[in-house]
């Protein structure tokens, strides 16, 4: 008996059926929905029809089975509780949907432990590969996928050591240029409002990348111009009154993220 049948319910359609009804191979089925490529644009027509008819759904256990592939990637996020990482995994949803996989999404929310256990836990269960935010994380969970052979890629960042695979920007070069334009304007006075830093190295090289391009011209930025919080709306509303409510106001406020932005801007038409 084939595994596909002897884990399918007995009641519901087969791979033989559907090769059947589409007038093809088992074999044929079994390549359109594991490698659709190998698979002619007629062929794949009729087994669509075929699947559409008979409402056949492919047993997720049989085809890790039969072709060592899970077609799921996993991705854990920092966090789910605002739309910072929303439109990233929107669009990664999107491109690895039309090539057959699916996605698996988990929150560490900046814990260093949590994304650990994830990782692991996505690891035992076979995905395919993996997409990371950031590179703030103990190298044995690269060791790990390495040795489980296991691709995976770092998002929201660059990896400046090149020793893994990244699509991202230089944190600390774009919080740069954003210091240098404000100081060519004249600005001398700078407050920061940032996400927590810890296990956040985006947060930190930002935060880097204002601190020394101030430097380089004799500037700083002072601790209690600095305040970390919770990326939202409503934290940036809170951070703006509070450096704006100082006897030695900041004229610049360099925000961390869009949330930040967008709250010390509402907030700031109060102060018009």
């Amino acid at each position: 008996m084939k595994i596909s049948e002897s884990i399918t319910n007995k009641n519901s359609p087969t791979m033989g059926d559907v090769a059947k009804s589409a007038g093809v191979a088992p074999v044929t089925v079994s390549r359109y929905l594991n490698d659709p490529d190998l698979v002619s644009k007629r062929s794949k027509e009729k087994i669509a029809e075929a699947i559409r008819q008979l409402n056949y759904v492919p047993h997720a256990a049989a085809r890790t089975l039969a072709s060592k592939r899970s077609r799921m990637i996993g991705s854990i996020v920092p966090s789910l509780d605002s739309s910072l990482f929303g439109r990233t995994i929107e669009v990664f949803q999107s491109h690895i949907s039309t090539a057959g996989y699916n996605l698996i999404l988990a929150s560490n929310n900046y814990d260093a432990e949590k994304e650990r256990e994830h990782i692991n836990q996505m690891v035992s269960h076979g995905v395919d590969a993996l997409l990371m935010i950031g590179n703030s994380r103990d190298e044995s969970i690269y060791r790990l996928l390495q040795a489980k052979n296991i691709p995976y890629v770092l998002t929201w960042t660059i990896d400046s050591t090149q020793e893994h695979p990244c699509i991202g920007f230089s944190n600390q070069e774009a919080a740069s240029s954003i210091t240098n334009y404000l100081m060519d304007l004249g600005h001398t006075k700078f407050a920061m409002i940032s996400g927590h830093i810890k296990n956040n190295d985006r947060a930190y090289d930002r935060l880097k990348g204002v601190r020394d391009t101030l430097a380089q011209r004799g500037l700083s930025l002072a601790d209690d111009n600095f305040i970390e919080r919770p990326f939202g709306v409503e934290q940036g509303r809170d951070a703006f009154r509070l450096l704006m409510s100082r006897p030695n106001k900041p004229t610049a406020i360099i925000c961390g993220s869009e949330p930040f932005a967008y709250g010390a801007i509402f907030e700031g038409k109060k102060w018009e």
